[in-house]
């Protein structure tokens, strides 16, 4: 446990805690320290929160409800910044706070109960590295290291005479510490550790079993800028997935491990970068993902339409707009994102192509991957998106918070903030640019499939015998794959908290890793049914809140040992670092980003080059390969 920063200051008693200028002053250094979504549940007069609730309708808050139903509208781990929590201290100052509210059993209960309920609810709804400021009478704070929090400052505040002292507490979610050890030998068989990393190589040593792991190659990539690679494609960089790894990645595999007409399987797919870059390539690219806006994107990516078609398109689009009914009204969030008329069509495109599907799958699909991506993103083109990127809004209820706070901080004067402006855009110029920009160069000539399933079933799908696996499956602690393309998942007519439940019960996004290698070691038992007798396996996996070592080598050295008690060999591992799509929640920046490749292989496969050959050779494609594909069907 680190040192508790303590400090004692005197200050005049005030009925408004935070009009005390030592503690206003701490609170906002918090605030402005800890980027993120920050709520208030009991916010008396303060405005400093993004989202403010208080029971008494006088106030001017965000929210007029009692604490823990306050609470309960937001998801699991969804306050990326903090929660601010200054209750009434006891029942008088329940009853001088809120004698005019209706005050029910349940503020007595929980006053005298130290707001236990409430306090759990502040636990659920926070992530890890958000803080929580409580005052009250002693320093318990919120919650207790076992409960996964951390104190980091007690201000004391001292008011002399019979009053008593207010005690500001900072506590931080973190997670518990892992114990390497025990993440490691969680298998079902203990295997022994791994020794000192050399210049090129760790080997580790016997087992009593004589089970081991083989001697595997470790290879330092040199630091490249993928943009600048001969894999890159407009079509595919379209849209924008959580944790999407480079092009280079899948296109170098494949060159490496493939020869043209192979299958090529990312059972992790995303947006659908590594099937996309095996159609390019002459070989055959199976995509599968559990999340509906995944499948969305590999389905447009590996089935596009044909585009002599879009001007018929667009035209029935521009006949039909006009003639359906919706409610921008209805959505008042996102009247915060878009003017009345351009949230209109965008309701209207949703319902043609979601809801009433007025195309067929396939052109339903390609328009609403599109539309997926031209809803919210970054940058000043004058044309796209349609709006731009909120920082810190992660739920439909984010937004009105994180306007509300640029609101403010505009009236202050502040400088350094994105003050988004409403988008007044036509939406089907928008849709069309955005297709017509990406598509100039062409999409595949060839179709690929696409299933939406569990990566743990996927031999009850897929009937070919894959020769390359290539995929970066879930990062361990990212749990919120939904929540990050939360609008997306609207758009969709889906929920992204119950696809985030879902996953997190898989194990695949659980935030614990005995639970995600216990999925994995299920999904690499399916993949020795669907490969080829000899076939080769590439994993891109890391974590993006670990740190490097935890990262690069002890992740992807676990899945080696998973995989050679399923009868894989592990063969490479490469490190590599490129700058990441994972991005800070705080600002939206993108990081370093340092993964390990950590490749299997099952009997006797050929490589055809070295990782530097396969990635100066770039796309290559073979005339005419047309017999590899008659195994393809329409989907």
């Amino acid at each position: 446990m680190g040192d508790i920063e303590i400090k004692r200051v005197w200050a005049m008693p005030n009925q408004w805690t935070f009009e005390i200028d030592e503690i206003r002053d701490l609170i906002e250094t918090e605030v402005n320290n800890n980027d993120g979504l920050w709520i208030d549940p009991f916010c008396g007069k303060s405005d400093i929160a993004d989202i403010t609730n208080d029971l008494n309708e006088d106030r001017d808050a965000d929210y007029h409800l009692p604490a823990k139903e306050f609470l309960e509208r937001f998801d699991d781990r969804e306050v990326d910044g903090g929660v601010i929590f200054d209750p009434p201290y006891s029942l008088r100052q329940i009853k001088e706070c809120y004698e005019d509210c209706g005050v029910d059993d349940w503020y007595e209960d929980n006053a005298t109960g130290a707001y236990s309920d409430v306090k759990d609810e502040i636990s659920r709804v926070m992530s890890k590295g958000a803080r929580v400021i409580s005052f009250g009478w002693n320093s318990s704070g919120v919650g207790r290291k076992s409960d996964g929090f951390r104190k980091k400052k007690i201000l004391l505040v001292c008011h002399g005479g019979a009053h008593n002292d207010t005690i500001c507490v900072v506590e931080e979610k973190v997670q518990k510490d892992v114990d390497i050890d025990s993440v490691f030998d969680s298998v079902d068989d203990e295997e022994e550790g791994i020794s000192d990393v050399g210049d090129s190589s760790m080997s580790v040593s016997d087992t009593e079993d004589s089970r081991c792991l083989n001697k595997i190659d470790i290879v330092e990539l040199d630091e490249r800028d993928h943009r600048k690679s001969g894999f890159n494609n407009a079509f595919n960089s379209s849209f924008t997935y959580t944790a999407s790894y480079p092009s280079a990645i899948p296109g170098t595999l494949i060159n490496m491990y493939t020869d043209y007409g192979d299958v090529v399987l990312d059972p992790f797919s995303g947006r659908g970068t590594a099937p996309l870059q095996a159609l390019q390539m002459d070989r055959v690219g199976i995509a599968n993902d559990l999340s509906p806006v995944a499948y969305t994107y590999c389905r447009a990516v590996t089935n596009p339409i044909d585009l002599s078609m879009l001007d018929d398109i667009f035209d029935r689009l521009e006949d039909e707009i006009h003639n359906v009914r919706v409610n921008p009204y209805g959505w008042q969030e996102l009247l915060q994102l878009y003017e009345f008329d351009t949230l209109r069509d965008i309701l209207a495109l949703r319902k043609l192509l979601v809801e009433d599907r007025i195309f067929d799958d396939k052109i339903c699909d390609f328009l609403n991957a599109y539309m997926m991506s031209i809803l919210i993103g970054s940058g000043d083109d004058s044309l796209l998106p349609l709006s731009l990127f909120v920082n810190n809004a992660n739920s439909l209820t984010a937004i009105l918070g994180v306007m509300r706070d640029a609101e403010r901080r505009k009236e202050e004067g502040e400088k350094d903030f994105t003050m988004v402006e409403r988008s007044d855009k036509d939406v089907l110029r928008c849709l069309r640019e955005k297709i017509d920009k990406s598509t100039k160069s062409g999409v595949p000539r060839r179709c690929g499939d696409v299933y939406n399933w569990d990566a743990a079933k996927l031999s009850e799908k897929i009937d070919k015998d894959v020769d390359l696996v290539v995929t970066s499956p879930p990062y361990a602690d990212v749990v919120t794959y939904g929540k990050t393309n939360f609008l997306s998942f609207w758009y969709l007519g889906e929920y992204h908290d119950e696809y985030d439940e879902e996953t997190e019960d898989k194990g695949s996004c659980s935030g614990d890793y005995d639970e995600f290698f216990g999925f994995m070691k299920e999904h690499l038992k399916d993949m020795y049914k669907v490969t080829a007798d000899d076939a080769y396996l590439a994993y891109v996996i890391g974590g993006s809140q670990v740190d490097d070592e935890l990262g690069v080598l002890h992740l992807p050295r676990k899945l080696a040992l998973i995989s050679e008690d399923i009868g894989f060999e592990p063969d490479t591992l490469y490190i590599e670092e490129y700058q990441g799509s994972i991005q800070s929640a705080g600002d939206g920046s993108k990081k370093l980003h340092r993964d390990g490749i950590v490749v299997l292989k099952k009997g006797d496969p050929d490589q055809y080059m070295t990782w530097d050959e396969a990635y100066a050779t770039g796309i290559e494609k073979e005339s005419s390969i047309d017999d590899a594909f008659d195994s393809l069907g329409d989907d």
